[in-house]
């Protein structure tokens, strides 16, 4: 997408919301908007949000999170396990924080400025180089933590079927209950690991070595 200026020159169409929301429909991808009004869409191992920052809302920062979680006691070993990542691959750059509630949480993010605007094609490519090197990422954090990844498919699972049984109660015409606070589960992922989209590239993830 581009504009012609006064002077007859094509120039490139800012970034924007409604243009990311575009490309996630062409490229097919499920998402939703998060509490804060932010776009989301999630896979199997994670979930990516698809950020607009700046000034001049000129950049795009497409953040991903593991779905599992560490101690605050292994913040050592899940930093280390991202500087093993960034020292081997481009993208995406990961990192290990502690949060609010002594969890470890590990994340994506690939961003790229767009003063000067951004083609349709740069959008889709941006949004499908951040998701196929994240989802890779997420494997590799599997591999690296299977216990916590297990953990938290069994919490998942017994999560699911809880909400699941009291959704069949409150359905019940005879029956006036609503499901219980206590069941509440995040949104679950919308794609599973077989999605993936399309990159110019076939090899999405890049190699230093």
């Amino acid at each position: 997408m581009a504009f012609v200026d006064n002077d007859g020159a094509a120039t490139l169409a800012p970034l924007s919301q409604e243009r990311i929301v575009a490309a996630l429909e062409r490229d097919k991808i499920i998402y939703a908007y998060d509490s804060d009004n932010d776009l989301a869409a999630g896979w199997e191992h994670g979930g990516f949000w698809f950020l607009i920052g700046g000034e001049s809302d000129e950049y795009l920062r497409v953040q991903g999170r593991w779905y599992a979680s560490l101690s605050t006691d292994r913040l050592g070993e899940a930093i280390q396990a991202c500087n093993e990542w960034n020292i081997h691959t481009i993208w995406p750059k990961t990192y290990a924080v502690a949060n609010d509630v002594n969890e470890v949480v590990i994340m994506t993010e690939h961003s790229v400025d767009y003063e000067h605007g951004v083609t349709d094609a740069q959008i889709s490519q941006h949004i499908a180089c951040a998701i196929s090197t994240g989802t890779q990422f997420f494997e590799y954090l599997n591999e690296t933590f299977p216990q916590e990844w297990e953990a938290y498919q069994v919490q998942a699972e017994a999560q699911a079927i809880a909400v699941a049984e009291a959704q069949a109660v409150a359905d019940r015409p005879e029956e006036d209950l609503t499901r219980p606070d206590s069941l509440a589960l995040p949104e679950p992922p919308f794609h599973d690991s077989s999605y993936q989209p399309q990159a110019e590239e076939d090899d999405s993830r890049k190699s230093e070595d």
